[in-house]
């Protein structure tokens, strides 16, 4: 498992390196997720697969382990929300790994 170290506080090790440049690898081939997705306003979502965008300066990929859709979430769903659109994925809340963080 890959994980990010705070400066100076050491160097990661072979193992983390090869691992992190395999994530890389795998990353520029595509990546494919399940997301929950709004397609349209006050129906249920839709888990579908989705390609997600190469991460840019000052984000980082993260290998989600848990996501929960939460009550604003909802609130958008239902159509209320005037700020709401859709297509959406939802779901913010989220617990992960780490795999890549990008300059910036």
């Amino acid at each position: 498992m890959l994980g990010v170290l705070p400066c100076g506080l050491g160097e990661p090790s072979g193992r983390e390196l090869l691992h992190e440049q395999s994530v890389v690898a795998e990353y520029d081939r595509g990546v494919k997720i399940r997301a929950a997705v709004l397609e349209e306003f006050g129906q249920p979502l839709s888990v579908q697969e989705v390609e997600l965008d190469e991460p840019r300066a000052g984000e980082a990929l993260v290998r989600l382990v848990a996501c929960g859709v939460c009550h604003t979430d909802l609130y958008a769903a239902s159509g209320a929300d005037p700020t709401g659109y859709s297509p959406c994925v939802l779901g913010h809340e989220c617990a992960g790994v780490v795999e890549t963080v990008c300059e910036g």
